[in-house]
């Protein structure tokens, strides 16, 4: 076993692609002001104003949850209207099936070739940096030694949050939740395809991916700021606006490393979950699916609502903070699409009937 995987849990690797999505490497120095919206009661305790839901409108309710890959427990506390959606789905589809082998898979993917340190590819001042930030937190360099250095980009700024890394991350608490009722689960995408990503990044590359995450977090220091706390109040606000304004201002790398990374990151990638939602929708239509993804990959001219709009889909977002409310809307649906499926199946007897040969004594 190497040393990271004595060090990190298994899943901490296994969710780095997916929290780079949600931009925590290098957070923007200015935010849209946040829309107001009044926190209801009911979702105070747990620190979400507004909770990133929409409803897939039709005969069978489907829904749509933003996430963030964090543990804190002002997330993985659901409000009621998400907890009801969730405890109400048949199917749960998260990034990534959140299989220990997948988890395991995805581990080996970040390590450098056999033989190679992030010493010897980031060269002795990148490779100080790195270590100098490390000890600030109380860390060794043995967190990062073997990753390939885009994946240590990513684990630099969880650092911090090491402590609190005891606990599942969001997506991985509802993800073994739902396999845990035996719920249909399973992801939108795959390792390979996530890892793709940034599989084919030159070492310079990769260098400057890790020196801008750096950058910023040294000027977030010099700030007094706490990039993913700063984050997480766009997250707990539920402010679209705010959302959309942190991925336009998204630093990673040089002007054209961010060129090359961002359509990867968030806009193919949103085709391809779109495609295997609608794919989900068509082939099980009887199935009320929850599709539980990044925050990021919904907002935006090339987030998921814009996408499943245009494709015909129509989506609300729902504010509904009694879960009975939310209840109530998915039975009735559910007694409608009964209704009219029973009236199918009349009419289908009723044709059978008419087709029966005379005499056949059936």
């Amino acid at each position: 076993m190497n040393r990271i995987s004595r060090t990190v849990p298994a899943w901490v690797s296994f969710l780095l692609c997916a929290f780079v999505a949600t931009f925590v490497l290098a957070a923007p120095r200015a935010q849209t002001p946040p829309v107001a919206v009044p926190a209801a009661p009911a979702a105070a305790a747990t620190g979400v104003e507004r909770a990133l839901l929409w409803r897939i409108e039709g005969p069978i309710p489907n829904y749509l949850f933003g996430t963030i890959h964090l543990p804190d427990e002002r997330v993985t506390e659901l409000v009621p209207a998400v907890r009801a959606a969730v405890d109400g789905c048949d199917a749960l589809f998260t990034e990534l099936p959140m299989e220990l082998g997948e988890m395991m898979k995805m581990q080996g993917r970040t390590l450098l070739p056999k033989g190679q340190t992030l010493a010897d590819v980031l060269g002795p001042e990148l490779y100080a940096r790195v270590a100098a930030y490390a000890a600030s937190k109380g860390m060794k360099t043995t967190m990062v030694d073997r990753m390939q250095p885009w994946a240590a980009s990513m684990q630099l700024p969880l650092l911090p949050q090491m402590a609190k890394m005891t606990r599942m991350p969001l997506d991985m608490q509802l993800y073994e939740a739902a396999r845990k009722a035996k719920k249909v689960v399973g992801g939108l995408e795959t390792i390979d395809e996530q890892i793709g990503v940034f599989a084919d990044l030159s070492l310079d590359e990769q260098r400057s991916l890790v020196a801008s995450t750096l950058d910023a977090i040294e000027e977030d220091a010099r700030d007094g700021t706490d990039p993913v706390e700063k984050l997480l109040q766009v997250y707990l606000r539920g402010d679209e606006q705010a959302l959309d304004a942190e991925m336009n201002e998204f630093k990673i790398g040089d002007a054209a490393l961010r060129a090359k990374l961002l359509p990867r990151l968030l806009g193919e990638r949103n085709l391809r979950m779109a495609d295997r939602i609608v794919k989900n929708l068509q082939e099980q239509p009887g199935r009320i699916h929850l599709f539980a993804v990044g925050a990021a990959h919904y907002v935006g001219d090339t987030g998921l609502v814009r996408l499943l709009t245009a494709r015909g889909y129509r989506l609300t977002r729902l504010d509904l903070t009694d879960p009975a409310a939310v209840l109530a809307r998915d039975v009735e649906a559910l007694d409608a699409e009964i209704a009219r499926r029973a009236a199918e199946l009349e009419q289908l007897r009723a044709r059978r009937e008419r087709l029966q040969p005379v005499g056949s004594g059936r």
